[in-house]
């Protein structure tokens, strides 16, 4: 199994694989202003969007119907005030409760998958999810990069990046 990386990220804004382009790179950039424009709360969404239909497609890919925590870092005694701090976590209140209760171990089913997302893109949690009969693995990196390693060929996971307005190891 190779390591890739998906990206939101265009190729053409590298240079000496390093991204050159004044661009947001988390959740806490909504408000800020990049290139003169402000980041919006339904901008994100979007990009957020798609990093979860990537790997719900990598999912259906390969039959795969859950993913276990094989690490994770959460700091449960200020999540619920870190969320309420937000004006854009109402959707991730209603499913706290089932975050308390991750842990390295558990299974998160394919249903569950867009909240567990949720909380892990807005750095809420850091985890590392696979699932070893799929020869699946999955970690997202600083700056919103999304790591898959993986035994689907380098061409189709392209094309599921590029479907999903995504690019493929875009460093070169």
């Amino acid at each position: 199994m190779q390591w890739h990386e998906i990206t939101k990220y265009s190729p053409e804004g590298y240079h000496d694989r390093e991204y050159t382009i004044d661009e947001w790179t988390s959740f806490y950039d909504i408000g800020k202003s990049f290139n003169g424009i402000v980041f919006t709360f339904q901008e994100y969404q979007t990009v957020e969007r798609r990093h979860i239909d990537v790997v719900s497609q990598l999912l259906s890919e390969t039959n795969c119907h859950f993913l276990t925590i094989e690490y994770i870092e959460i700091y449960k005694d200020s999540l619920i005030h870190d969320l309420k701090k937000s004006p854009y976590n109402e959707d991730l209140l209603k499913h706290i409760k089932l975050f308390m209760k991750m842990e390295k171990g558990r299974r998160i089913h394919i249903n569950l998958l867009e909240p567990v997302m949720k909380f892990w893109l807005r750095e809420y949690c850091y985890m590392i999810l696979s699932n070893k009969s799929r020869h699946l693995k999955f970690e997202i990196g600083y700056d919103y990069y999304l790591n898959v390693c993986c035994d689907v060929s380098t061409s189709r996971l392209r094309e599921i990046a590029n479907s999903n307005g995504l690019y493929l190891d875009a460093r070169g």
